[in-house]
């Protein structure tokens, strides 16, 4: 994108799935006398798979279930709780997941909240679930930090893909996010170091980037946060690792991006 868009030259990823949200907007906005039977599947990134549906016999209930491979590690590192409440909180519900999928929440249409703020609330929330359900441990994590309070675990480790993890690391004054990085492909091997290299200079060099979370890349070393973890699982240093990429979440970033929001 250019600068006329607002963006600086930088590049702009949408949290939404465009297709979730243009399909979840026109049920929740639709008047009831014209509500239509939906059957959408969509895929997205880190094999997810997004499932939008409205039965003919039900019209009046609205579906969205989505498949996280990891969602097992997922739900036992936070809980079926945390789920419900960030469903339940903008009027949706956590059903039995459909066959297939990890999670699904549903919407009476029915009972809808009036006013087009909330609805677009509860668009937003239900097309951007890969992010939220995969994002689980750092909501918490974020949450604690703001809180000055404990954190539940003292460390996360999450299954991306084949051979990459997520790590979160909470402590007292920030919280450090590592990703361990992998491709087969030589070419993207090759483009994935050249990027992350980039983004540790930009970081370094920017004024623009000085409120930004701090940023370090190592091709085969892990950080230090997860060094003094005992047991914690490491990806295979084979020939498709890329490498570890950590960023440092200080609670004045946080704060700062709560009073942005």
């Amino acid at each position: 994108m250019s600068a006329s868009d607002g963006t600086g030259g930088r590049i702009h990823i949408e949290p939404a799935h465009r297709v979730v949200y243009e399909t979840v907007r026109a049920r929740i906005f639709a008047d009831p006398a014209e509500r239509e039977a939906v059957d959408v599947r969509s895929d997205d990134f880190d094999g997810v798979t997004y499932y939008v549906s409205v039965l003919p016999e039900q019209k009046n209930v609205l579906r969205v279930s989505l498949f996280a491979p990891a969602f097992a590690e997922l739900k036992e590192a936070v809980g079926e709780k945390f789920f419900a409440d960030m469903y339940t909180a903008v009027g949706a519900v956590v059903e039995a997941p459909q066959q297939g999928y990890s999670l699904t929440v549903a919407v009476d249409l029915d009972t809808l909240p009036a006013d087009a703020a909330s609805k677009e609330k509860l668009v937003d929330r239900l097309s951007t679930m890969k992010r939220d359900v995969s994002g689980a441990p750092l909501w918490v994590a974020f949450k604690a930090l703001l809180g000055g309070v404990k954190p539940p675990r003292s460390y996360y480790a999450i299954p991306n893909r084949p051979n990459e993890m997520m790590y979160v690391v909470p402590s007292d004054d920030l919280v450090v996010v590592v990703y361990a990085i992998s491709f087969a492909n030589h070419i993207e091997q090759a483009i994935a170091r050249a990027f992350l290299q980039e983004i540790v200079i930009s970081r370094r060099q920017s004024r623009d980037l000085m409120t930004a979370p701090s940023v370090t890349y190592s091709a085969t070393e892990p950080p230090h946060e997860l060094k003094q973890i005992a047991g914690v699982p490491m990806p295979k240093k084979d020939d498709t690792f890329v490498g570890f990429v950590s960023l440092a979440v200080s609670k004045r970033i946080l704060e700062s991006a709560t009073a942005c929001a």
